[in-house]
């Protein structure tokens, strides 16, 4: 758009760069001083032009409505992923509706991420990279092995243990559920696979959560008849007595992780296939020196240390999957994932906004012996805290 002293016009950019002659008019001569009249101004718009004392137009004082654009104008702009979309300026000034996007890739430029996709085997992970046309290229072949180091523990000052201690879970099947019986909702049994995962071998400790505490990052226990938090000779107890939230709140401080999905859990309690066992040693029906369990400790029953029954702990080396507490698990739970018939085959998680429930493994020290198995699941209110409800962190190991 252009203008002479007198007029409204418009110029054209040329091919080689150069713009037309502003098409509004360069006689700007008038007869009547004061004398008014409508002109054409900006787009499509109209004002009143008024003849000067030099017998010369003014410019418009006022336009009057002015569309967005120019007519025939077109605009270009980006979409999508390293995609284009185009819209053109109509006969009243006004922009059309914009086309549709066109030349659209798979993935916002510069991108990185872990991805199971085309993997074989199933639960597989690779490196990939978005290219500057938004179009993947791999980094590397795929693989089951933990890119991450599990963390080896340490001591506290006194030299006690700290159990902060992890194990690298490798990629691949696994048995999930069981067939024994749906009252627990862990049907049917099925094989499902898993990327590498990290998890703790120990629940976490009183002591662990009391770093998080005095770093202002985590809230103890409120209720002194649902924890062993406030016994300094329980250290090395599990904690008890929080929400979810909290523990996940812990779980993000110790490392950036969460709590495990239930299939995490599960796996590193069972082992990987073939192994079908209901418990983490096998089928066998535990004993009093293999779990903590009401059956042994009745009446004082409640928490033992989080490294108890070595000769209960999992093919993966983790402690007291069953006993001990019950474990939080990161997964929701509601009416329609009563069981395992519809979940994914390739890392499952089940996860509803807004529910108010969640999953939980194992019921700690108040299992029976007999009863014990690592695939029971139970469900439990979002806000909810018990002196047998404690947690274990994990995270992908990529």
């Amino acid at each position: 758009q252009c203008t002479s002293d007198c007029a409204w016009g418009t110029q054209v950019c040329q091919n080689d760069g150069t713009f037309t002659t502003c098409s509004a008019s360069t006689d700007c001569a008038c007869t009547t001083p004061g004398e008014l009249e409508e002109a054409e101004c900006r787009f499509c718009g109209w004002g009143y032009q008024r003849c000067g004392e030099d017998y010369q137009w003014e410019m418009p004082l006022e336009c009057y409505d002015s569309g967005s654009c120019l007519e025939g104008t077109i605009e270009t702009e980006s979409c999508g992923f390293c995609g284009t979309r185009t819209r053109m300026c109509g006969p009243d000034c006004e922009w059309l509706a914009w086309s549709e996007c066109t030349g659209q890739g798979e993935c916002q430029a510069g991108l990185q991420e872990y991805t199971t996709d085309d993997c074989t085997p199933l639960g597989y992970v690779r490196e990939r990279e978005c290219d500057s046309q938004c179009n993947w290229v791999d980094l590397g072949d795929c693989t089951g092995d933990c890119l991450i180091a599990p963390r080896t523990g340490g001591t506290w000052t006194d030299g006690t243990p700290d159990f902060k201690d992890e194990v690298c879970v490798p990629a691949g099947p696994f048995y999930y559920g069981d067939d024994y019986d749906n009252t627990y909702t862990n049907d049917p049994m099925q094989i499902v696979y898993l990327s590498q995962f990290i998890i703790d071998i120990y629940e976490v400790s009183n002591d662990r959560y009391r770093e998080c505490v005095d770093a202002g990052m985590c809230v103890a226990p409120s209720d002194l008849e649902q924890t062993t938090y406030f016994d300094l000779e329980k250290g090395n107890h599990p904690i008890a007595g929080i929400t979810r939230q909290e523990g996940i709140a812990f779980c993000n401080w110790d490392g950036g992780k969460t709590l495990p999905t239930e299939a995490q859990w599960e796996k590193a309690a069972r082992g990987p296939y073939p192994r079908n066992n209901i418990r983490p040693w096998g089928d066998e029906i535990p004993t009093c020196e293999i779990m903590n369990s009401y059956d042994c400790t009745v009446p004082d029953m409640y928490t033992t240390p989080v490294d108890s029954y070595p000769n209960g702990i999992s093919y993966y080396g983790l402690y007291n999957t069953l006993g001990n507490v019950a474990e939080m698990i990161l997964d929701t739970m509601g009416d329609d994932n009563l069981n395992y018939s519809n979940i994914d085959l390739i890392n499952p998680f089940y996860n509803v906004a807004g529910t108010n429930t969640f999953a939980r493994k194992d019921k700690g020290f108040l299992f029976a012996l007999i009863e014990a198995r690592l695939t029971m699941r139970n469900q439990t209110s979002y806000l909810s805290k018990s002196g047998v409800y404690g947690l274990r962190c994990g995270r992908y190991a990529f």
